[in-house]
């Protein structure tokens, strides 16, 4: 490296810091969506503020991957979409800003985003034979959320219902007969006032009076 461009450098420096003649860098902010909210969205956008003319990108926590495209905004407000799908249930990230190098870097608060996936039925198992009002039991869920059984095709009857355990599991308590004859039934997840869009596998039993 030739003398010229180390002193290129070090006169560029400087302006990736704060202190005299420099002003006070604001660090990134997350704004939207709120905080531990869940997503339907596969590859949701984030919004928040940057200090306009740094480099900013979601990361995860800690550290300097490059969960959505490299941005360069020009003012404060900005948007970052995921440039991969999230996890199923909670996914944590920030934002990084810099300019270009290590000691300008600037990072947000870690963020909490829950992805309704679809939950798993584990029982009744498919061919079974059941009683018109039957618990239905599943895993792959959000602690806290709430399961919804219904028809395969239609979800205008709710047959029954149950909330997520700790460890993801659910039970859900029959609260609508079920018709005699073959049934396909169904589940999708919700939590914080979202509905999932994504549905568990079809289960086709016979319901026996």
């Amino acid at each position: 490296m030739s003398k010229a461009k180390d002193e290129s450098d070090n006169s560029i420096k400087p302006s990736g810091g704060e202190g005299p003649g420099n002003p006070v860098i604001e660090p990134p902010k997350i704004t939207s969506p709120a905080n531990g909210s869940c997503t339907t969205s596969l590859r949701p956008t984030i919004r928040g503020t940057s200090h306009p003319g740094r480099n900013i990108r979601l990361v995860t926590p800690g550290k300097e991957d490059a969960l959505s495209p490299e941005q360069q905004p020009r003012v404060r407000d900005v948007q970052l979409t995921f440039q991969q799908d999230l996890k199923p249930g909670l996914n944590e990230f920030q934002i990084l800003q810099w300019l270009r190098y290590p000691d300008s870097h600037k990072r947000s608060p870690v963020w909490q985003l829950y992805y309704l996936s679809a939950p798993r039925i584990t029982s009744p198992s498919a061919g079974a034979t059941v009683g018109r009002t039957p618990q239905v039991k599943g895993d792959s869920a959000i602690p806290g959320a709430t399961i919804d059984v219904v028809k395969a095709g239609t979800a205008a009857v709710i047959y029954a219902t149950g909330v997520v355990a700790s460890d993801g599991t659910w039970i859900a308590d029959n609260k609508v007969a079920l018709p005699v004859g073959p049934f396909t039934f169904t589940a999708r997840q919700n939590k914080g006032g979202v509905t999932g869009t994504a549905w568990a596998a079809n289960v086709s039993v016979t319901v026996t009076g």
